[in-house]
């Protein structure tokens, strides 16, 4: 390999990589970047090792990082995204990411918000690709005849009954092959996973319109036609129907959206592109002519089975999926014990990733959390949540099985947050969340007592501190702020220093209340009364004040 790195020249850039990586989300471009040096530079099945022993990325995370690179390389108005968000930009084709990112807020949207936006954008095309698609199978050559006598089109019963039948084949080795059917329908009509997918195979053209028409009558199928094919298609379109028959495949050359229909999801989960991509991770494994790997769609993993380098089945691998490839293999006569072991292989592997994921992710609540009680295998962490309130999450193991979120406001260093501990509501409802996941807390009730012992802590520092200020300000000659011959009695007879008095009462409304009672009794007129009538004047003058400031800061 030319230009490769020395081993000086990859240490440096590693040490590039880990500087970057904390950083500002701009340099994901920049780190795109200096992983695909590496991988270039690196032997096939190296990348993944020093992915994992230098700076710590998972080989999904560095694919999408030398993606972002790759599409965003010579990108400037975009660098101050966050890198979630410019990851799911990807996602959204050259041809459309102008337009797409013209009629986006991307800065002020949320992450869910533009993957749905790039739903909606892919959607769009869908229905618009299907209209104008031509075929991509071959199409059934079903002959077709002309009654004389009324000049009416028929079909043979024999052709529709086959059309019938071999599409109720296509639905059963969907279930078998993927399983399950997905079918969407933006419409009040209920259309069956068999009438959407036979719409699917009249879109392709595998079916004629009048093949349609036929097979519609003879079975009273709840699928309404119209004669006019043009009037028909729009009508169709109007429901945007969306099944598992149907495809959205991007393509790099043409920059294009186009739809192929096929009973697999055979171009993104293709054998060339996830089997060369798996042998650089964890989720490859082959024996006797069957292989096993990970593949993505739609930033979904899938297991995906391959027969004589072919596509034969895929399952999402979110869900339980051991039994149905069992039943699958039973069905295909495929019984060789050995081919089930690379599933039990693929499953234990994905456990494990589960458990380093899930140790990780509680690693980094303990060490971001405000307080924490961890007792045996049990651990209770308080940690912020929002912006100005705490909330208990509760792991066992390194596994989140509760948690109990306080109301807006409720935090540790909130003086009313120790007697919401100590009515312990929260208690009960940690216990009944942990007891749906058939999990039993031992040491909640401990937790009781600790939790409340630290927010009594808080909450005495916290008096303490405001007593202190409340001792220093409670003596302040308030008739210092009053000048007898002002007779307009306002706020803008205070200086600085006065101001900044007041502004630390608005601070705390608690503070404020205790210093108005006691110069309320201090200054109210009544104990001027021996001092004669211009004394109590002067005190009836203060108190006024002292009110109007009361309500002001009401």
């Amino acid at each position: 390999m030319e230009n490769k790195l020395s081993k000086l020249e990859i240490d440096n850039i590693t040490r590039d990589i880990l500087e970057l990586k904390n950083q500002t989300a701009k340099n994901i471009i920049l780190i795109g970047e200096k992983l695909l040096q590496i991988k270039e530079t690196l032997n096939h099945g190296e990348f993944l090792k020093y992915l994992e022993k230098k700076v710590d990325y998972t080989s999904r995370t560095a694919q999408r990082f030398i993606k972002v690179y790759k599409e965003f390389g010579n990108v400037t108005t975009l660098s101050d995204l966050e890198p979630s968000k410019l990851i799911s930009l990807s996602k959204v084709s050259r041809k459309d990411r102008e337009k797409f990112i013209a009629d986006n807020d991307l800065k002020n949207m949320s992450c869910r918000q533009i993957e749905q936006a790039i739903k909606e954008t892919k959607k769009s095309h869908k229905i618009d690709k299907i209209i104008s698609l031509k075929v991509q199978t071959t199409a059934m050559k079903i002959s077709v005849t002309k009654n004389k006598d009324d000049g009416n089109i028929s079909v043979p019963n024999n052709d529709i009954s086959k059309i019938y039948n071999d599409t109720f084949r296509m639905l059963d080795e969907i279930y078998l092959k993927t399983s399950g059917f997905y079918n969407y329908i933006e419409s009040d009509l209920k259309l069956t996973d068999f009438e959407s997918l036979l719409i699917s195979r009249y879109f392709n053209k595998e079916i004629s319109h009048v093949q349609l028409e036929q097979v519609i009558k003879q079975n009273k199928l709840n699928i309404p036609f119209i004669q006019d094919e043009k009037e028909y298609l729009k009508f169709l379109k109007s429901f945007n129907i969306n099944n598992s028959y149907m495809h959205l495949e991007y393509n790099e050359e043409t920059d294009d959206y186009y739809y192929y229909y096929n009973i697999l999801k055979d171009h993104e989960l293709s054998y060339s592109i996830v089997v060369e991509y798996s042998l650089e991770n964890e989720f490859y494994f082959w024996k006797d002519g069957v292989e096993i790997s990970q593949g993505w769609s739609d930033d979904k993993s899938y297991i995906c089975i391959y027969l004589g380098e072919k596509l034969f089945a895929h399952f999402n691998d979110s869900k339980e999926f051991r039994s149905k490839i069992e039943k699958l293999f039973k069905i295909y006569k495929l019984h060789k014990k050995c081919w089930m072991d690379l599933i039990d292989k693929y499953i234990k592997e994905q456990e494990k990733q589960k458990r380093e994921q899930e140790k990780l992710a509680y690693n980094r609540s303990v060490k971001d959390a405000k307080f924490k009680y961890i007792k045996d295998d049990e651990s209770y962490l308080l940690s912020t949540y929002g912006v100005d309130r705490n909330y208990i999450r509760v792991f066992k193991g390194y596994k989140e099985v509760a948690q109990y979120i306080f109301d807006v406001g409720m935090n540790l260093y909130n003086l009313n947050f120790y007697s919401t501990v100590c009515m312990g509501n929260f208690i009960n409802e940690l216990v009944e969340e942990a007891k749906k996941k058939n999990i039993v807390l031992i040491h909640i009730l401990k937790l009781k007592d600790v939790l409340q012992k630290k927010a009594k802590r808080v909450y005495d520092q916290y008096s303490k501190e405001q007593e202190e200020k409340y001792n220093f300000y409670h003596d302040y000659d308030f008739k210092s702020a009053f000048d007898s011959d002002i007779k307009e009695k306002s706020l803008d007879i205070f200086d600085n220093e006065e101001l900044a008095f007041l502004k630390a009462m608005l601070d705390d409304k608690s503070l404020w209340r205790k210093f108005y009672t006691k110069t309320a009794i201090k200054i109210h007129p009544d104990r001027a009364a021996s001092k004669g009538q211009e004394a109590v004047k002067r005190a009836e003058d203060q108190m006024k004040l002292l009110n109007a400031i009361n309500e002001k800061i009401k």
